[in-house]
């Protein structure tokens, strides 16, 4: 093996996965002719190195080409004895290419300097040293990459450390709390329209959703019975008046008071059926709009004395209902201000002032909820409507941003704590 092709040998072993290599210099006594060294076969130089290295010789720059997964670079070792076109074919993978031209550059940087303090690159003694020179560079690029490596570690673990500071100081910082609660739309006053007695609907003309002026008439009940039953006390009443009369002109009075009490008992009962006939017309008691019932596919349907057929709530007069969570009630008190996003209206936001919070609770989806009664504050309602349904964030103070985000957990373990450790 020349002393040039060791020289060779020491760059192909600086690069990783190197499959060939090829260097070029000119012999004085081969009449100038190039004289190639290769590796790690001497003998038989690659050819497709030597026409990559003739082109980049050629043109005195730099080639590299690719095809997965070899990389193939051909450039100059420069030396204070001339210049040495040098080629190499190395095995990489796609994402390490820039990596892998980095490596390849510093070492023949490395080469050129042990070349320059050689006092001849072909002779054998220098070459030695050399290969020395090359493993202490080694060993010094590795001490490199660990100290780099703890370095890194060290870099990374101080940010870690900072960043977990910040975060335990940004969990003290005040902000305002506020306490999410489902609300609902209802009517200041919700009036029913209920069945006056036994009866079968005869006729309905509106329906939930419409709009009603005081003593419209919603629907109707069969009085057909009852103006039977009316016709018929008119006809007895009219006979116990006469008996009345008869027995009043001839001085039995005896008998003209039990007339009389029979008359009055009967004229009680018209008055009573007389009225019956009269509720049998649904009227609508106050003005606004109809929130709940709709007949017009009963028809001749019965209904007993006292079913809810309909519920009427004023326009423009509302309030909001807060379904307030069991871990959360303690939160909210009286005079408290909150705002309100309906689903029906996402862009527009209503000012809320709690009035009281009820004792009172309502099971809804099997978790008890506590009903706290707001009072809206804004001037235009007319977009709303009862039964519209949303999200109410309630203003209850401040707090760390860390108890505003663990304090249901921290209950939670509290509890957990007192049922099975104590």
């Amino acid at each position: 093996m020349s002393s040039l092709t060791q020289w060779l040998e020491l760059v192909c072993k600086m690069v990783p996965d190197t499959q060939s290599a090829v260097l070029q210099h000119i012999s004085e006594q081969a009449n100038t002719k190039p004289v190639y060294s290769s590796w790690p076969n001497s003998k038989k130089p690659s050819e497709k190195l030597l026409e990559t290295l003739v082109f980049s010789s050629q043109r005195g720059a730099v080639v590299t080409s690719y095809s997965d997964p070899y990389l193939i670079v051909s450039t100059h070792i420069s030396t204070q004895q001339g210049n040495y076109p040098f080629a190499i074919r190395v095995k990489v993978k796609e994402d390490s290419v820039e990596a892998t031209k980095k490596l390849i550059q510093w070492s023949i940087r490395w080469l050129a300097e042990l070349l320059n303090q050689a006092a001849d690159p072909l002779a054998g003694p220098s070459t030695k040293t050399a290969v020395d020179s090359v493993s202490d560079a080694s060993v010094q690029t590795s001490s490199l990459e660990n100290t780099t490596s703890s370095s890194s570690w060290y870099v990374r673990w101080k940010y870690g450390l900072l960043a977990l500071i910040c975060c335990a100081i940004l969990v003290f910082v005040p902000v305002n709390y506020r306490v999410a609660v489902d609300t609902v739309i209802e009517g200041k006053v919700q009036m029913a329209v209920v069945a006056p007695f036994d009866g079968y609907i005869k006729s309905a003309t509106l329906s939930a959703g419409d709009t009603v002026n005081e003593g419209d008439v919603l629907a109707m009940l069969d009085d057909q019975p009852l103006r039977l039953e009316q016709l018929r006390l008119e006809s007895q009443l009219q006979e116990y008046d006469k008996g009345y009369r008869k027995h009043l002109a001839g001085r039995d009075y005896g008998q003209a008071n039990v007339a009389k009490a029979k008359r009055d008992q009967v004229q009680a009962q018209l008055n009573q059926a007389s009225l019956r006939v009269e509720q049998a017309q649904l009227k609508a008691p106050m003005s606004g709009i109809i929130i709940k019932g709709d007949l017009t596919r009963q028809i001749n349907a019965p209904v007993d004395n006292g079913d809810v057929l309909f519920e009427i709530s004023p326009l423009h007069a509302y309030r909001a209902m807060l379904s307030v969570k069991e871990a959360d009630i303690r939160f909210i008190k009286e005079g408290q201000s909150a705002e309100l996003k309906l689903a029906a209206l996402p862009n527009q936001i209503f000012t809320l002032t709690l009035l009281h919070a009820t004792p009172l609770f309502d099971d809804q989806d099997g978790a008890p909820v506590y009903l706290a009664e707001a009072q809206l504050e804004d001037d235009d309602l007319n977009n709303l409507r009862p039964n519209m349904e949303g999200v109410a964030r309630v203003e209850v103070g401040k707090a760390p941003i860390g108890w505003v985000l663990f304090h249901h957990f921290i209950d939670w373990c509290r509890i957990q704590y007192w049922r099975w450790l104590l």
